[in-house]
């Protein structure tokens, strides 16, 4: 269906969603704060209701298997954690569509692992995911279906299972492998 989206509001409320790669969180909040920003639950006397939130954010870090407190600071958090965090809370939101754009760049081999093991999670319990990558080898491990941009134009989309990366680098690129390697060996001419 197609929508206009004028602003980030209409957005969530759709149920879309995006993970960039830098890390868009704020920092000097706990991760349950972060969680709660912008509907601060209270209760009728107009308090906070902190113990429900650190512990409904809690829940939500556990289903997804990741390893950090509530109560931490965001700050004091690794980076590969606080993206993880940015997820959880994406999840939390209840998205429908998830778009990930570049997450593994400012990641770590075993920390890549973990976030494609979420990945992974929030496909199987429905969530559509949208990933960005230039890097071919996450798209072989994750994906289901790739598109090819050059240039910002669509060039073709195809099932993972029935490309390789070869073929996807010559759509990618405009011209195949041989040809970009390719060594022309000129014989020298009069000077």
């Amino acid at each position: 269906e197609k929508v206009d989206i004028s602003d980030p509001v209409v957005s969530r409320s759709l149920g879309l969603s995006a993970v960039y790669q830098d890390v868009t969180i704020a920092g000097d909040l706990t991760v349950a704060e972060n969680f709660f920003l912008g509907n601060i639950p209270k209760n009728k006397f107009g308090l906070v209701k902190w113990e429900y939130m650190y512990e409904v954010t809690q829940k939500a870090l556990d289903a997804l298997n990741i390893k950090v407190d509530a109560h931490s600071l965001v700050k004091n958090l690794p980076v590969a954690k606080q993206a993880m965090v940015v997820i959880a809370k994406k999840n939390f939101d209840k998205c429908k569509l998830m778009i990930f754009d570049e997450p593994t760049a400012l990641l770590a081999n075993e920390e890549v692992e973990e976030l494609f093991k979420i990945i992974r999670q929030l496909k199987n319990e429905g969530a559509a995911i949208v990933y960005i990558s230039h890097r071919l080898e996450e798209i072989f491990e994750l994906c289901d279906v790739v598109t090819v941009l050059k240039d910002g134009k669509w060039i073709d989309t195809l099932p993972v299972a029935d490309t390789t990366e070869d073929e996807l680098i010559s759509k990618m690129v405009g011209r195949t492998i041989e040809d970009m390697y390719s060594i022309n060996h000129i014989e020298p001419g009069e000077t």
